[in-house]
């Protein structure tokens, strides 16, 4: 027994000193621990460090030995860790890092031409570093497969613009992320390739009009948007048959220059060299007339667009209209005069002669315009006749102009004898210019008064009448008037006054001496400051009291207001009968104009 005890002890005392190897009988000499990576089936193994959670971690015995070493994994954390006793911390000697990852790469965009690209894609990174730095590359190929890819030189940013290298190539996104910290950068992923197609070529005019004055010329531009590089593109120009163009005859009107060549009829074709965004070679000549004043249109359009690249009508500008700004003058007609004037004859023998102007005669067509009656003319048909080109003519007629007369036409009106003792009015107008150099107008002096004088005396009046009247306070007076043809005794008149609403006479004014024919009689009182014949203080009316002439024996002649009834007519103011108007044993405020109290200048005299 005691033998035994003595064994285990020399044993303990020497597997406590001797080294260790596992997996070799001979493990090196500077080695307390020599492992051999050959297991003995012959495949080969590694060192596995104990392996724990934070939370296990958290378990270890203390105090922890300085050095002592584990495997944290815990979520994205993997790292080798050794406690460090002087600091009291783990210490990470290695962390397991993986490389952060590009996913779901693409681009989006107009695919032409000429379109701005703008890439897209998702960061991960398994321990959760933050992006930084990820680069990008665009690649050009031939196919969708991406034979042939290219990096496109300089295209290092998410959005690229494409060039005219792109169209009909294919283009891919390559996306090479890069995180913050941790392994980095990873691995780049393309997008799929996509077709990038040219833009179609677009055709249209640069404006939508142009004015061409005669005899002079413009270029007509087109313009072309997206021109192939290497294709030409060719269009054709025709007539608008949506308007009516008014230009004339093409090569005798005007000419059309198509890039040298002169254009002998619609459509025609222009083609624009490769490459060119506009095309100035299409001129319009408006060549000089003499006979036409008009500003012409001409309607163009473009269509059948072709080359280029799958060229097209861009649809904004399709269509062109082309204005002649024409240099000639309408042909234009006037009276020479607005008006005139003819004596009535007491022989039909009295004439007036009216004539009419022309302005700017066509040298190859004449000019007619209608001469009409307008309906404000006071004459009666039967009292004129009108003579035109050595004949007998009625309203309306035709003045005709020949091509090339700048001499005046005119026809004559001669008055015939009536009974009418008034003068008589002709209104006549010019209407209805045609032909001459259009469009043929008619001038400013476009009517002609024609003022037939009567010859007739009128008759005289019935008898005396009140010719004028004042009112304003105490100022107060008539005057009486005599155009009867004839000398008139005043002793057989007088002037009464039926005062407010009374029938019987409230005061009356006796007249006296010889009033002579076409002379004015005047009675007042002292204050109205007009020549008087006659002065009296009687005169009581205040502008509604009826004044009236009788006779002596009280027959009315002549009658201011209403006898019966005190409406107001004349207070504080002026009436001046009208010419024409005589006695009237009825009130008519339309036979007398109304002047203010102050204006007595009518006093004295009258016409009738």
């Amino acid at each position: 027994m005691n033998k035994f005890f003595t064994l285990i002890i020399l044993l303990s005392g020497f597997l406590m000193t001797a080294q260790v190897g596992i997996g070799t009988a001979t493990p090196d000499p500077a080695a307390a621990l020599d492992i051999d990576s050959q297991l003995p089936d012959g495949s080969y193994g590694g060192l596995k460090l104990p392996t724990m959670t934070l939370a296990d971690r958290a378990t270890i015995a203390t105090p922890i030995p300085d050095g002592l070493m584990i495997y944290i994994q815990d979520g994205a954390t993997r790292c080798v860790q050794i406690w460090d006793a002087t600091q009291s911390s783990w210490m990470n000697w290695y962390c397991m890092n993986q490389l952060p990852v590009a996913s779901a790469v693409n681009y989006t965009g107009t695919r032409e031409v000429g379109e701005t690209l703008t890439g897209s894609y998702t960061y991960t990174d398994f321990e959760n570093d933050t992006e930084s730095g990820t680069s990008f590359q665009w690649y050009r190929a031939t196919d969708v497969s991406g034979t042939g890819s290219a990096p496109i030189s300089g295209a290092t940013s998410i959005a690229y613009t494409t060039i005219n290298a792109d169209g009909n190539q294919f283009l891919a996104l390559g996306v090479t992320p890069q995180a913050s910290s941790g392994a980095s950068p990873g691995v780049e992923v393309l997008s799929t390739f996509q077709q990038i197609s040219f833009v179609p070529t677009l055709l249209e005019f640069d404006r939508n009009a142009t004015t061409i004055p005669e005899g002079d010329f413009r270029t007509i531009p087109i313009t072309i948007s997206n021109p192939n590089p290497t294709t030409a593109t060719t269009v054709e120009i025709a007539l608008d048959s949506g308007n009516t163009s008014t230009f004339g005859v093409l090569g005798t009107d005007y000419t059309i220059d198509n890039d040298g060549t002169n254009v002998t009829g619609y459509p025609f074709t222009v083609t624009i060299p490769a490459g060119a965004t506009t095309f100035n070679n299409v001129t319009i000549s408006i060549l000089q007339d003499n006979d036409n004043a008009i500003n012409e249109e001409l309607y163009l359009i473009l269509q059948n667009p072709s080359g280029g690249t799958t060229a097209a009508l861009s649809g904004n500008q399709n269509d062109h209209v082309v204005y002649s700004d024409d240099d000639e003058f309408p042909t234009e007609v006037e009276f020479v005069s607005t008006s005139s004037s003819v004596e009535e004859p007491v022989t039909p023998d009295n004439t007036r002669t009216i004539n009419i102007a022309i302005t700017n005669p066509s040298s190859t067509a004449s000019t007619t315009v209608l001469v009409t009656l307008n309906a404000s003319s006071t004459v009666e048909s039967g009292d004129y006749s009108i003579d035109y080109d050595g004949s007998p003519v009625t309203f309306p007629f035709t003045v005709t102009f020949l091509a090339g007369q700048a001499a005046n036409e005119s026809f004559t009106i001669t008055s015939l004898n009536d009974i009418d003792t008034d003068d008589e009015i002709l209104n006549i107008d010019l209407i209805s210019p045609a032909g001459g150099i259009p469009a043929a107008a008619i001038g400013t002096n476009d009517a002609h008064e024609l003022t037939i004088n009567d010859d007739e005396t009128p008759a005289g009046a019935s008898d005396l009448f009140i010719s004028e009247y004042i009112e304003d306070g105490g100022e107060k007076g008539l005057e009486i008037a005599n155009f009867t043809g004839a000398p008139v005794n005043l002793n057989d008149y007088t002037i009464r006054g039926y005062q407010n609403s009374n029938t019987a006479v409230g005061w009356s004014v006796a007249l006296s001496g010889t009033l002579a024919n076409g002379d004015v009689y005047v009675v007042a009182s002292s204050s109205v400051s007009v020549t008087r014949d006659q002065t009296t203080s009687s005169f009581q009316f205040n502008g509604n009291d009826a004044v009236a002439l009788e006779t002596d024996g009280g027959t009315l002649i002549d009658l201011l207001g209403t006898i019966g009834t005190a409406t107001n007519y004349g207070e504080s103011t002026v009436l001046r009968r009208r010419p024409g108007f005589g006695p009237s044993t009825t009130y008519d405020v339309n036979e007398f104009d109304t002047y203010s109290s102050s204006i007595l200048t009518g006093f004295g005299s009258h016409t009738f």
